[in-house]
């Protein structure tokens, strides 16, 4: 599907510029440095990094691959391992739930295809979502062989995909596989389900694994915790819990979705969402299955592919926004946005039903001289299947990158394209070095700060950006009384007190895209304005805002910068010595003594020591970091040391050694078939 990946190419999209390569970026210099980065200095005022999920540091694929691999490579090495994963845990997933070979390849390929390409600049939604069919084929492995490894398996998948980053994902894999697994214990038990224990116990110990998973990720999921304590979603229910849903008309994408993602999702009023979130196809052979398959599992009572039916169902109801009222207020529920989101369970619950269609027409096929014949399969059927799959092949591919007859932007695949000349086909990482931005800065005095636009994508360059662009906003960053006013103040003339607000926030350039607003900003400094540098030729601008205009770079006089005296007297300086993310040196002499103020967020974890003496440290203007000291000369340094790491890896660490520790003595002491139990019997698909 994606060639231009396999051949290296870069992605210039959306959030996976503004956001994901940004991060990698920072995570593969600190590796490289021999530093495990715990805090990004970057980004707005600074950000606790390990709190970030989706950086998924502890991932078992993250630091492997950003260590030893370019950060380009390591990128396009993530998003196709992560598609064959998908692949892979779908085919195990229908196998499990009684698909035959031909249905099992049907539905990993709709759900695989169908649901993911349009996320392409999510990457949170690729290696999260990829772990979730697990979910419920560990379910029917379990219930179906009655074999412990499925829950180790279980165990060890949820984990992953806890540490991958994305919680919502990993939320709904462990509520409708526990609805599932009520359903299959009870209303849809199959006679040759193989028990080892009382359905109740058995219920038990599935919720008992699932929440295995928890401590497990302690270690990622204690400082997330901590994160969101002291960001925008510490209360029920979050801002815009509402946004990102599928609004019901726009269901018609199913059938002609070349007229569908002409029009904007939210013509028609109702909850704001985007075009993203309200994606949901399966292809025109695929869904006619569906439906088929439907019908077969109804007839001939296949529970197992009921229950998942029903559930996907729900997924969409979900997915529409409808229930939002309603569970707003429960934790886990209550905790995302994205309700659009949903519709992944609803992609995986139609591609399973597809699968089971194409096997059903199989049945059909597989009958010679009036009597069925076991194990035959027809040159008819092999054809159809072929034909089937192609056909599938052919259309997800040209909808899922946003080809014809599917113009729809949020699917189109933006990689590195020509700048200039038809061989200048470079990624953003490759050309970043030669970028005059960065030499322009390389040797200012103090760690520079940039207001620019296009999130976090300048500090690509090692330059501290503002706005900052997270995931879990820290409060002070949404805050009236301590936010950036406005998100893009300088596209127009400057409004009362932002001037004044940029100089205390250490912003020491502004990045502008046209001269007119420029010269208003200038205006606005008066005899005070800095030196204006043009920016012409610069390559790595050029493909981030995908504009050739020269871009315009002004010196903000007056300001703070990453370092001042808060209230000191004449003659006082302060000079930083040592800048880097987990740790900050500082020299500062004053006749009279006073507070140091840095300009970065001040957030729990952090310590500041006076003379090598800790001291007490103060919060400046609601959000920077500050200290007092005496008259004279001092030494001031600043260390980043979460508890909420360490805690988190103790029990991580625990966890995973008294499971270990459990299932050595499982193995020691095996149970046998309860005698209340069906016996053990060969299951036919």
């Amino acid at each position: 599907f994606w060639p231009e990946i396999w051949n290296g190419a870069g992605f210039v999209a959306g959030d996976a510029t503004g956001y994901f390569l940004p991060q990698k970026v920072f995570l593969s210099a600190q590796l490289s440095n021999g530093t495990l980065p715990l805090w990004n200095n970057l980004v707005g005022h600074g950000y606790s990094f390990i709190g970030d999920s989706q950086i998924a540091l502890w991932y078992p694929t993250t630091l492997l691959l950003y260590r030893y691999l370019d950060v380009n490579t390591a990128i396009n090495a993530t998003f196709l391992l992560h598609y064959v994963l998908a692949f892979a845990l779908t085919w195990f997933c229908a196998r499990r739930c009684g698909l035959r070979t031909a249905g099992a390849l049907l539905a990993a390929l709709v759900f695989v295809y169908g649901y993911f390409p349009s996320r392409v600049s999510l990457e949170w939604a690729i290696t999260t979502g990829a772990w979730l069919p697990l979910g419920w084929g560990c379910l029917e492995a379990w219930l179906r062989t009655g074999r412990h490894r499925w829950l180790v398996v279980l165990i060890l998948g949820a984990t992953c995909q806890l540490l991958a980053g994305h919680f919502h994902y990993a939320f709904m894999m462990h509520v409708w596989l526990t609805v599932a697994a009520v359903l299959r214990l009870t209303v849809a038990r199959r006679p040759t389900d193989r028990l080892t224990l009382p359905r109740w116990k058995t219920l038990l110990v599935l919720i008992a694994c699932q929440f295995a998973a928890f401590p497990l990720a302690a270690v990622q999921l204690m400082p997330t915790w901590e994160m969101r304590s002291f960001s925008e979603r510490d209360e029920l229910p979050i801002r815009d819990i509402k946004y990102g849903r599928i609004p019901p008309w726009f269901l018609q994408q199913l059938v002609k979705p070349w007229s569908t993602y002409t029009q904007d999702p939210n013509s028609r009023g109702g909850t704001p969402t985007n075009m993203v979130a309200a994606q949901l196809y399966f292809g025109w052979l695929p869904l006619g299955l569906a439906g088929l398959g439907l019908y077969r599992v109804l007839r001939k009572r296949k529970r197992s592919l009921i229950v998942y039916a029903s559930l996907s169902l729900v997924a969409l109801v979900f997915a529409m926004g409808w229930v939002t009222q309603i569970y707003q207020y429960l934790p886990g529920f209550g905790w995302f946005t994205g309700v659009g989101r949903y519709s992944i369970m609803t992609a995986l619950g139609v591609a399973l039903l597809a699968g089971a269609g194409l096997d059903y027409i199989g049945l059909r096929f597989r009958v010679k001289r009036g009597r069925r014949v076991r194990g035959q399969i027809s040159f008819g059927y092999k054809s159809l299947v072929f034909l089937v799959l192609a056909w599938s092949f052919v259309e997800l591919r040209a909808v899922g990158r946003g080809s014809w007859p599917c113009p729809n932007p949020a699917y189109q695949i933006a990689f590195s394209r020509p700048l200039g000349s038809a061989d200048d086909n470079s990624t953003p990482v490759a050309i970043a070095e030669a970028s005059p931005l960065k030499k322009q800065l390389a040797n200012y005095p103090t760690p520079p700060r940039l207001l620019a636009p296009l999130h976090n994508t300048i500090t690509t360059l090692g330059i501290g950006v503002l706005p900052g662009y997270m995931g879990l906003k820290p409060q002070p960053y949404v805050n009236e009384e301590t936010k950036i006013p406005d998100s893009w103040p300088h596209d127009q003339p400057p409004k009362p007190g932002q001037l004044d607000w940029l100089r205390k926030a250490g912003v020491t350039h502004l990045l502008f895209l046209e001269p007119e607003p420029l010269q208003a900003w200038k205006a606005a400094m008066g005899d005070d304005a800095g030196e204006v540098q043009m920016l012409g030729g610069d390559r790595y601008l050029a493909l981030m805002f995908a504009r050739f205009e020269p871009f315009y770079l002004l010196e903000l006089s007056g300001t703070r910068g990453r370092l001042a005296w808060l209230d000191s007297s004449a003659g006082a300086t302060a000079q930083l010595t040592t800048y880097e993310p987990d740790f900050v040196e500082a020299n500062v002499d004053s006749p009279s003594g006073g507070t140091v103020v840095l300009t970065d967020f001040a957030y729990p974890g952090w310590h500041v020591y006076v003379d090598g003496t800790k001291a007490e440290p103060k919060t400046i203007e609601g959000k920077y970091r500050g200290v007092s000291v005496d008259a004279g000369q001092h030494s001031i340094r600043w260390e980043y040391k979460p508890n909420s790491v360490k805690y988190g890896a103790i029990v991580s660490l625990t966890t995973a050694v008294l499971l270990l520790a459990l299932l050595v003595w499982l193995q020691l002491h095996p149970r046998t078939t309860n005698a209340g139990e069906p016996k053990a019997a060969t299951s036919s698909v």
